[in-house]
């Protein structure tokens, strides 16, 4: 309407179409032999990433390449036990998605108690003396780091991790 009073009238339509930004799901892998080095694993399930911003374990940048479409993997090796912070974002053509995860690596000692607890401080686990065969580190993450829907459930060291005696959990 302007200062005459003469007014005019347009309809449009505007179809708003929803693109999902990226899913990133996240996975820390330990090497069966080398325990103080690991995977990480980052992968779009909504195969929207243009790229991946960074990686960061602790704010510190982990190197990555990728390994197939929106699959990514970097390698980190561990010197110290703690809980770390896993980030990774993740960059789309309709934004970006930043994510957080947890996951602790003790150290097993051969020579004395040793115990860790997850991230979350439900799970524990406790060694005594002897339990392991040499020094070494193990994870510990709760595994709904990976799958949805699933609570309680926690991983504990890789997959050929054997303990030569009875552990506390």
């Amino acid at each position: 309407k302007d200062g005459s009073n003469a007014m005019d009238t347009v309809s449009f339509e505007v179809d708003v179409i929803r693109v999902p930004r990226p899913k990133i799901l996240t996975n820390v892998i330990q090497n069966n032999y080398f325990d103080a080095h690991f995977d990480i694993l980052a992968i779009d399930t909504s195969s929207k990433t243009r790229y991946l911003e960074f990686m960061k374990i602790q704010k510190q940048i982990v190197t990555f390449d990728s390994i197939g479409p929106y699959m990514y993997r970097g390698h980190w090796e561990f010197e110290t036990p703690g809980s770390y912070k896993l980030e990774v974002k993740a960059v789309a053509l309709v934004g970006d998605t930043t994510t957080e995860d947890f996951f602790t690596v003790g150290f097993a000692n051969t020579m004395g108690r040793w115990s860790a607890m997850s991230p979350d401080g439900r799970f524990h686990v406790d060694g005594d003396a002897g339990t392991v065969i040499r020094d070494q580190y193990i994870i510990l993450v709760d595994s709904t780091m990976f799958k949805n829907g699933i609570t309680g459930s926690y991983k504990l060291g890789d997959e050929v991790r054997e303990f030569n005696k009875p552990v506390k959990i």
